[in-house]
C-alpha cells in the first residue's frame, strides 16, 4: 500500500519506509496503537530532512525535539522527490500511510475490505471510501489514488490469497470486481494505445486500461 501511495518517483522511498516500520515492529495488526504513536513512528523512519520532520511534528501536535537529531542510519537508499505537485508530496503521502496503518491495526481495515468486496453488487465507491484520508479540510488520500490502490494492490493480493487458500469464492469476488471496475485516471501510455489501435476511442474500465498498458509494455511501446 505504501508503494502505491508514492508518486512514481517516490515509490522506492515509500517502500523502504514501510519495510523499516515492519522490521522494527511499528506495525502490529490487531494491537491497540494510538494514531499519534503511529505517526511518530512513520516520521521517525521517513528519512525526511530534519526541518521537514519537525514541521510535520508541530503540525500534528508532536514534540519536534524528538526528530531534531538525525543520523546516517536514517538516510534512505532512494532519495525523496519533492518536485511533485503538493497533493503528492512525501509528507502528505506519509500521513495517509500512517492513517492506513492505524485502520489496519485498530479498525480491521482488511477484514472490512474483504467483506465489502464479497458483497454482491457492492459499490466500488464504498471500497474507495475505506481508504480515503481527509482531515483539517485537506485530502491526504483522495478517491483517485484509493482506486489505484484497490486495483493495483488490494485486488491482486485478494486474488493471490484466494488461489493460495483454494477459496474460489474469494478469487471470484476479486476477479468480478476487477472486471467491472470503473476507469482509473488515464495516462500517456493508454492515450498512445488509443491513438494507435483504437482510432482515438476512449479506453473504458480499469480492466481494459490495464490491458492496454500491458500490451504496450509487452510490445516495447510503453
Amino acid at each position: 500500500m505504501f508503494d502505491a501511495l508514492g508518486y512514481s518517483t517516490n515509490r522506492g522511498p515509500m517502500r523502504e519506509v514501510a519495510m523499516r516500520l515492519v522490521e522494527r515492529g511499528a506495525i502490529r495488526e490487531r494491537e491497540s496503537i494510538g494514531p499519534t504513536e503511529i505517526l511518530a513512528s512513520v516520521i521517525a523512519e521517513s528519512g525526511l530532512p530534519r526541518e521537514t520532520k519537525c514541521a510535520m511534528a508541530r503540525r500534528f501536535g508532536l514534540d519536534p525535539d524528538r526528530f531534531r537529531h538525525s543520523s546516517s542510519l536514517e538516510k534512505l537508499e532512494d532519495p525523496w522527490d519533492f518536485s511533485v505537485r503538493p497533493g503528492n508530496r512525501p509528507e502528505v503521502r506519509l500521513v495517509a500511510g500512517a492513517v492506513l496503518i492505524h485502520r489496519i491495526a485498530n479498525c480491521d481495515l482488511m477484514g472490512t475490505l474483504l467483506e465489502k468486496l464479497q458483497e454482491t453488487g457492492a459499490s466500488t465507491i464504498r471500497l474507495e471510501q475505506l481508504l480515503t484520508v481527509r482531515g483539517g479540510g485537506r485530502s491526504f488520500l483522495g478517491r483517485a489514488r484509493a482506486a489505484d490502490m484497490i486495483v493495483n494492490v488490494i485486488l491482486p493480493a485478494v486474488a493471490a490469497e484466494g488461489i493460495r487458500a483454494r477459496d474460489s469464492g474469494l478469487l471470484l469476488a476479486a476477479l468480478r470486481c476487477y472486471r467491472c471496475y470503473p476507469s482509473l485516471s488515464s495516462n500517456r501510455v493508454i492515450a498512445e494505445f488509443s491513438r494507435r489501435f483504437a482510432g482515438g476511442a476512449t479506453i473504458s474500465g480499469a480492466f481494459r486500461q490495464q490491458g492496454a498498458i500491458e500490451m504496450m509494455q509487452r510490445t516495447g511501446r510503453g
